[in-house]
């Protein structure tokens, strides 16, 4: 009535959009919802625009399209009972309605009242005006009468005048729509003849559905139609006209009660006994869309109560009901399988019911989500645990086939449903809290399930068959050798993914239910912290910098550049809007605060020469506190904590008051704040300038204590907040780093992230402990009581943990050297940092367990790989066999060796470049077989040549190149970049880069302030080739010349083509191809869809691998012969790649990236230009590459060792793998003892060095101040080495962000 009267009210053409909400499958779903209303309004405006299917674009879109409204052609919508929307897409959040409307249009909505249905209370809590609500009141009985007239009309019917007037008592006692309907339609198959006992109405609605069930039941058999509507009832979305004909056919019950009197020659109900029930009910049934389909359901939810306490009326019933539809999605009865039944003569006979089959996918791309989301629900509801886990929870199949056909958030609400009924199942706990861990790799490929299981699970007892599915996956997948990533029921409990960007701000409500952050991509989120489950996210339009849970928990409070906003934490309503900066004084990295007072009810903002002071109900400013020491320039950086009263602050980018912290009371009418300083003491520098201690972290106790310490000393002070006294100090760790405290809400513990672990002090005892190692750094840090922590990482990842399980690091294996020998009866285990005490002087224990540190290939061996770890100051170098997945040979290096880097040459040589001497070591045997002749360079590596028969590398002082006989070690010569020059004026090598497998006979160079120019060396003629200039391109200046990176480089496999990444003048980088036999510069490999060039890698002789870095993140393959593109692989998610390997035989590649943002490593088929498989790791680890491809293998930290990566067969099981071409190793028990550090001799000169390469500047042979390396006790340290670092590796090492080492080419 009322969108028809819209015209009329509006006096205008208005366009009318009327929608009733949950009556066909189309209006069941907010997302097909908002489809078809946008579709409306595009087609009635006259725009075509392609309408998009993701929900945030669509939600945009709908928004978008209402200001197509205008005053000629206003816009009213109605959407009718928002409560019979489906969950689907978070329909009840309400985040897609618009509450600030275009001019022009009016958007009406009903729900009903009640709480259960969440929708009312949330759009009070949007909608503050309530005049904007208006109840429906009764129906009004003239009203009722006006539609019954009507009704009656349209059929063509009249009542006597005592039916009527008993119709319209009736309505009067229950003046509801509903009844009026249900006593409209019971009225309409009154004749004038019925007795006036026959047309008595019910004066409720479920008694007048009550009496329309008994006519119903009456009418077509009790047994049939309480059957039959139990199960509909009972379904969990509903069910298809042909899933109510199968059901009910394998009812014997229902079967028997129809064929009483007769054996049909086919045992099944005839269809049109449903029919006639469905026909009888028509105008209480409705078509819905589920799962994909048109189903049958209830029209209102009095109808399914109803039903419900008539048709499953005990638990017997409701077991027996479920069942029956449990073994109908599990196909239990399908393709011809006869259920046996009991004929009419009493004996036991058997038939085919001829219902669906039920597959778990048609084909490739459509599933069955009937079964799919159905049957976990009824072998629930029907306490088949046995087959729930068989078929579906733990069958790997399911899992898999579920989460890639609906949604992770799916299979974990199943677990969820499961544990409520089976909350001490070790299989359902495992499985669950191995999807929880596992979730950011399953949440986009579910075909790493199997991988995850065999990653994490140590214990296999109990759970053989699943082991064995995980053996024999359904999807294609990597399957790692054994468990090396967090376990199942240790201290991690959850993992929460969804993060795009780094975590800058952590907090959790008193109760621990909900976890709110935020991040550097301009977003916060909110999470149940009990499912997991994301319950809000909100992108903003500027950076945020602190978002905390304030007023009871009630709100909680988020910093922009300018002002705070306050969200109500139930609705995630926006409250208030506090504007704290102007236009002129805007935070750029968002507003520091933090909240005080009893029940966190105040918000407190540092700004300009002031401190304000929030109410959280009201947004207005309740105080200020003056402080002349808060400068505009820097008040953005003020870190800030409160508890209760007491507010404690300081700003860390104020050189000379970093020291400084300032507390206010604001249980006082102080109008400045009190100061401590806290590190009065004053140093000078070497330059005359003073140095001070500055304020790392701050806390504030519930008991009006104040907690400050620094990054230097990590002391804790802790100082009186009334009589600002220093109380106590408690002795800190000079290797800790105190940032971002957090106390328990009883004060007894503080917390805080320490590199990649928490640092937990008892502030009772003085001590502090080491707990929950991360597999990367630590961010962010909360509380729940002590036991329960939140943390976030460097891999945007917020973990919950819970201190009183056991820590499942313990259940991982060191599989080193020992453990696979047997030196000793008992497997080590690898142990997190230990929770003791600190010693005396604050130094940490010692680890037992060896650390990875490189993982190297070697040389034409495609069986074998070296593997570099350390324990404390043992160096250990252990080849392993990546088939067998064993270690076969061990070396260590002597103690005090000294930094080293290895080369592998081949299966038995290897080249150490120790002290800055060149020496060829036989590994297998541990001895020396010579040293180089002469120094090598500061800066360049050295780098196997022609065949493995050379050595290449700079002058002792950059300036030329080195060529050496590598079984010799003597000098062949000195290749010289200009003849007749002298040495000391002629320009140092910045970068010298050959083929990577030794074999090469050209080596390429780049000199300093010429990175615009390749010197190309022809190492069999001994000479200098080419000297090959970029193209000079028009108007470029003398400072934008690019630059040429050799970092980023590679050889085709004959050397024909040289590929290199170029820094252009507009800092761009590009992938860029030269011709070594013409030398001269080909080619840019651009291209428009193409970004940034950061990787490069010749794949064969004429064709070559580029990685991008934008926003793109691809790779793609180019023909070297053309120039142009052949393959254009996706990429990975997150983060550019920096390295990638490919398979000797060039049909696959592994690409992968050291941050801790992106642990996942892809293998590609570059034949067929698609992924293959992929995995996630916990922490950034070293790959390589062998078996053609066919194992991947990565050092493992948690282990201490290797673990290999077989690629699963289409057919289950792993691949099989050859065995041919294998170098045969000593398989011995013994370590060898490598002694290559030769002291004081190895600063001597060789008498017969040929090296002429002129000293530097001051004539000091041991000593270059630009380099920064002096000789000291008989080998090279730099001048700002720690006394306990080493330094053992290969080839180049850089550092990532978490401290790690990375590979470099």
């Amino acid at each position: 009535m009322a969108a028809k009267m819209s015209r009329k009210w509006m006096l205008k053409k208005a366009v009318v959009v009327l929608r009733f909400l949950g009556t066909t499958p189309g209006s069941s779903n907010i997302r097909r919802v908002l489809y078809s209303i946008v579709e409306q309004i595009n087609k009635v405006y006259g725009d075509d625009t392609a309408i998009p299917q993701e929900l945030k674009l669509l939600i945009r879109t709908f928004r978008d399209s209402l200001s197509k409204a205008s005053n000629q052609r206003p816009l009213v919508i109605y959407l009718d009972s928002l409560d019979q929307l489906d969950t689907d897409d978070g329909a009840q959040q309400l985040s897609w309605l618009p509450l600030d409307l275009p001019k022009h249009v009016k958007l009406i909505v009903s729900t009903l009242p009640e709480e259960r249905y969440e929708y009312f209370p949330r759009l009070k809590s949007l909608i503050a005006d309530t005049a904007n609500f208006i109840e429906v009141p009764k129906l009004d009985i003239k009203d009722a009468q006006n539609i019954l007239q009507k009704w009656f009309a349209d059929k063509n019917r009249m009542l006597t005048e005592n039916q009527m007037e008993s119709l319209v008592s009736a309505v009067q006692q229950c003046p509801l729509p509903l009844f009026l309907k249900i006593s409209f339609d019971e009225a309409c198959r009154w004749h004038s003849y019925t007795k006036a006992n026959e047309f008595q109405l019910k004066s409720t609605v479920r008694h007048a559905i009550i009496d329309l069930f008994e006519r119903v039941e009456r009418n077509h058999g009790e047994i049939l139609v309480s059957h039959a509507l139990g199960y509909l009832t009972a379904a969990k979305n509903g069910l298809t006209e042909n899933e109510v004909e199968d059901i009910l056919s394998l009812d014997d019950d229902v079967l028997n009660d129809v064929y009483q009197y007769w054996t049909p020659p086919i045992r099944r109900l005839p269809p049109l006994l449903w029919v006639r029930i469905r026909a009888e009910l028509s105008q209480y049934l409705v078509d819905r869309g589920a799962d994909g389909v048109r189903v049958i359901n209830w029209y209102h939810r009095q109808f399914i109560e109803t039903a419900r306490d008539r048709y499953i009326k005990n638990e017997k019933i409701e077991t027996k009901l479920h069942s029956v539809l449990a073994e109908y999605f599990l196909g239990k009865w399908s393709s011809g399988k006869k259920k046996s039944y009991v004929n009419r003569s009493g004996q036991k006979e058997e038939s085919d019911r001829l219902v669906a089959d039920q597959p778990l996918n048609f084909d490739e791309t459509s599933f069955n989500l009937r079964k799919l989301n159905e049957l976990p629900h009824h072998l629930i509801k029907s306490n088949q645990l046995d087959v729930l886990k068989e078929n579906v929870l733990c069958n790997f199949k399911w899992l898999y086939v579920k989460m890639k056909a609906t949604s992770l958030r799916n299979v974990r609400e199943d677990f969820q449903e499961a544990l409520r009924q089976y909350l001490d199942d070790e299989q359902l706990n495992t499985m669950s809290q191995l999807i929880q861990l596992s979730q950011e790799a399953l949440e986009y490929d579910p075909a790493q399930l199997a991988p995850q299981f065999l990653a994490r699970i140590t214990q296999m007892k109990g759970l053989e068959a699943i082991e064995e599915q995980a053996r024999n996956p359904p999807a294609v997948c990597l399957l790692p050798s054994c468990a090396f990533m967090t376990s199942p029921g240790g201290q991690l409990i959850n993992t929460l993914a969804g993060h795009t960007d780094t975590i800058n701000s952590l907090d959790v409500t008193a109760d621990g239910n909900v976890i709110l952050s935020s991040d550097d991509a301009k977003s916060f989120r909110v999470w149940d912290t009990e499912s997991g489950f994301l319950l809000k996210h909100v992108e903003t339009e500027s950076e945020i910098k602190v978002v905390k849970f304030c007023n009871q928990d009630n709100h909680f409070a988020v910093s922009q550049e300018t002002c705070i906003l306050v969200y109500r934490t139930d609705t995630f309503a926006k409250v208030h809007q506090i504007d704290v900066y102007g236009e002129d004084e805007d935070a750029s990295s968002g507003i520091p605060f933090t909240v005080a007072g009893g029940n966190k009810d105040k918000i407190v903002v540092p700004c300009h020469r002031k401190v304000l002071v929030y109410d959280v109900l009201t947004g207005e400013e309740i105080r200020r506190v003056l402080d002349l020491k808060l400068l505009k320039e820097y008040y953005e950086e003020v870190c800030i904590e409160a508890n209760g009263d007491i507010v404690a602050y300081y700003n860390p980018m104020l050189d000379k008051r970093a020291n400084l912290l300032s507390v206010i009371d604001l249980s006082t009418s102080d109008r400045r704040p009190e100061r401590i300083d806290v590190y009065p003491d004053v140093k000078i520098d070497e330059d005359g300038d003073e140095e001070r201690t500055d304020i790392g972290a701050v806390a504030v106790t519930t008991d009006s204590r104040i907690i400050a310490s620094n990054y230097m000393d990590n002391h804790l002070k802790i100082y009186d907040a009334k009589s600002l006294e220093l109380l106590k100090t408690y002795e800190g760790n000079k290797d800790d780093m105190s940032q971002y405290f957090v106390l328990t809400p009883d004060s007894k513990h503080l917390l805080f992230p320490n590199s990649s672990n928490v640092c937990i002090w008892d502030l009772e005892k003085g001590q502090r402990s080491y707990e929950l190692t991360h597999p990367n750094s630590v961010d962010r840090v909360v509380t729940v009581k002590g036991d329960i922590v939140i943390t976030a990482g460097a891999d945007h990842l917020i973990r919950i943990w819970d201190r009183t399980r056991q820590d499942a690091a313990n259940q991982l294996k060191q599989r080193d050297w020992t453990f696979h020998k047997g030196v000793t009866n008992k497997a080590l285990v690898k142990t997190s940092t230990p929770k003791k005490p600190a010693t005396k002087k604050g130094q940490k224990a010692e680890d037992d367990t060896e650390t990875v540190k490189d993982l190297w290939n070697i040389p034409f061996d495609e069986r074998h790989i070296m593997l570099h770890t350390s324990q404390n100051e043992s160096h250990y170098y252990t080849v392993w066999d990546c088939i067998l997945d064993e270690p076969l040979h061990r070396v260590v290096l002597a103690p005090n060796t000294g930094r080293c880097r290895w080369q592998i040459v081949n299966n038995q040589l290897a080249i150490l470049d120790l002290n800055r001497r060149l020496k060829l070591v036989n590994y297998i045997t541990g001895k020396i077989m010579h040293v180089f002749k002469g120094k090598t360079s500061y800066g360049l590596s050295a780098h196997i040549v022609n065949n493995q028969n050379e050595v290449i590398t700079g002058t002792r002082h950059n300036r030329n190149l080195k060529l050496y006989d590598l079984h010799t070690g003597n000098v062949i010569t000195i290749l010289k970049h200009e003849e007749g020059k002298k040495t000391k004026d002629s320009k140092s090598v910045s970068e010298l880069t050959t083929k990577s497998d030794g074999t090469g006979c050209i080596a390429v160079s780049v000199r300093e302030d010429e990175e615009d120019t390749l010197f190309v060396w022809d190492i069999t003629k001994r000479k200098l080739r080419h000297t090959m200039h970029l193209p000079v391109q028009a108007g470029r200046k003398e400072n934008e010349k690019p630059t040429l990176d050799l970092s980023e480089a590679d050889f085709s496999s004959d050397e024909h083509f040289f590929c290199c990444c170029l820094y252009e003048r507009n800092f761009k980088t590009c992938p860029c191809v030269w011709d070594i036999d013409a030398g001269t510069f080909l080619y840019k490999l651009s291209h428009d869809e193409a970004g940034e060039g950061n990787k490069v890698m010749a794949v064969g002789a004429d064709k070559l691998l580029t990685s991008y870095w934008d926003n793109s993140r691809e790779i793609w393959l180019w023909s070297l012969t053309t120039g142009k593109p052949l393959i254009r692989l996706p990429g990975h998610r997150k983060l550019e790649i920096d390295r990638m390997l490919v398979s000797k035989d060039e049909r696959r590649l592994v690409s992968f990236t050291h941050s801790s943002e992106e642990r996942e490593f892809i293998l590609w088929d570059l034949e067929k230009g698609e992924k293959v498989a992929g995995f996630t790791m916990e922490e950034t680890n070293d790959i390589q590459l062998v078996s053609n491809g066919d194992v991947i293998v990565v050092s493992a930290n948690q282990i201490g060792s290797i673990v290999t990566f077989n690629l699963s067969s289409l057919e289950g099981g792993k691949e099989k793998l050859s065995t041919e071409n294998s170098w045969s190793y000593k398989n011995m028990d013994d370590v060898i003892v490598l002694e290559p550090n030769a002291g004081a001799e190895d600063a001597k000169e060789d008498p017969d060095d040929i090296d002429s390469d002129e000293d530097s500047v001051d004539g000091d042979d041991d000593k270059d101040e630009e380099d920064g390396f002096e000789f000291s006790d008989g080998e090279w340290k730099s001048d700002d080495e720690d006394d306990n670092d080493d330094w053992n590796f290969s080839d180049d090492d850089d550092e990532d962000e978490d401290g790690k080492k990375v590979k470099n080419k």
